[in-house]
């Protein structure tokens, strides 16, 4: 079995936001598709809290099951508002 170097010299600690509702921006979507028949894609949103507070900045993401068994009703870590821009 072959060996890899790992350097986590770099990393700093991540502390999740607080639970609760902020107003967000998304910043990546990615979708993973399913690799097996009767299996659904997902997507991992990535999203940064733009509320001013102390989560001010801070990353979260989640999974979101493309499966028509799939709730996806768990408390998000962010609420989402659209805006116009002028």
């Amino acid at each position: 079995m072959p060996r890899i170097g790992v350097n986590l010299s770099d990393v700093q600690s991540y502390e999740a936001p607080a639970h609760g509702k902020y107003e967000a921006e998304i910043k990546a979507i990615v979708l993973k598709e399913a690799q097996e028949e009767g299996k659904f894609d997902q997507m991992m949103v990535t999203y940064t809290i733009i509320d001013d507070g102390p989560a001010l900045g801070q990353t979260a993401s989640e999974w979101l099951s493309f499966s028509p068994k799939a709730t996806n009703e768990s408390m998000p870590l962010v609420s989402l508002s659209r805006t116009s821009e002028s």
